[in-house]
């Protein structure tokens, strides 16, 4: 484990851009229209990739979950976890979308 100053930032954002998917639920995330080009995919993909942060898959909830874990040397130097969760949404045009034609939405856990 180790000190994540780029995990920090990346959960900041998520937390900024959130907004509520579906109108009839409580689904919050930030909108993914394009998974191969989206910035945020391309960033939480690259702190796996230097990191080595765990990486579960479920196909049948067509989740992705990213386990991350670092210390926070800013706040006391405690250990911090959280989840990244990327969903696929299979209806990008469904009636209940806040957002038209997305792929899926990232959120925390």
């Amino acid at each position: 484990m180790s000190v994540y100053k780029e995990i920090v930032i990346g959960l900041e954002k998520i937390q900024r851009e959130s907004k509520q998917i579906y109108n009839d639920a409580c689904d919050y995330g930030v909108p993914v229209m394009d998974e191969a080009n989206d910035p945020l995919m391309n960033q939480i993909q690259g702190l796996i990739d230097q990191y080595g942060f765990e990486v579960e898959k479920n196909a049948e909830l067509k989740q992705v979950t990213i386990k991350a874990e670092w210390l926070d040397e800013w706040n006391g130097g405690g250990e911090e976890s959280c989840d990244i969760i990327y969903t696929r949404i299979d209806r990008p045009n469904h009636p209940s979308l806040n957002v038209r034609g997305i792929k899926g939405f990232i959120s925390l856990n």
